[in-house]
């Protein structure tokens, strides 16, 4: 008794031979399924059709980039979106970036970032990348430009006693002293 068909799913259904395909010139297929091109077939001229139609891709790519207008307010919301983003996972960029607020220069492409000391340049020349990627995006303007500038002179004085932070709080407000007096508060 000759076994049927469902016993024998491999066969093929009808008994017709195979079509036999045979891959383009241009491209071979390996014995383990992969596909290779040809050297031949490239040398040939066969693939140089494909070549251009990269090269046009990419002049196409050139030609659509963006240049919208920037303004500042535009440049400002997408910073402060930036920093907000990154308040868990970068959180000293983050704090810098909200203490120093991007102004964009006169060319209208180039915004400056006036910073205290060279770390927190150095913190945010470490995300620059980043950061330029996502506000090109946010004011669709593939043309803006980071510019970086440390002014120590804005530093803020660093206080290392209670005594200087408390004499500061006292120039700020008189009234302060008046209170420590009144409730005989010494520093320590």
């Amino acid at each position: 008794m000759a076994p049927t068909q469902s016993e024998h799913p491999a066969k093929a259904i009808s008994d017709k031979p195979l079509a036999k395909t045979t891959p383009s010139p241009a491209k071979k297929t390996t014995q383990n399924g992969f596909r290779s091109f040809s050297i031949k077939a490239a040398a040939n001229g066969d693939l140089t059709s494909k070549v251009k139609n990269k090269e046009k891709t990419a002049e196409e790519v050139s030609t659509n980039e963006l240049r919208n207008k920037v303004s500042n307010n535009d440049l400002l919301s997408a910073w402060l979106e930036y920093s907000n983003m990154h308040k868990e996972n970068r959180v000293l960029l983050s704090q810098i970036m909200d203490e120093h607020k991007p102004v964009l220069q006169e060319d209208g492409e180039t915004y400056q970032i006036i910073v205290f000391n060279a770390f927190q340049e150095q913190k945010i020349q470490e995300y620059a990348l980043d950061i330029a990627n996502h506000l090109r995006t946010r004011v669709r303007n593939s043309f803006i430009r980071m510019k970086i500038e440390v002014d120590e002179t804005k530093d803020e004085k660093q206080f290392f006693t209670s005594t200087d932070k408390l004499k500061l709080m006292v120039e700020a407000n008189p009234n302060l002293n008046l209170l420590r007096k009144a409730f005989d508060l010494d520093l320590e």
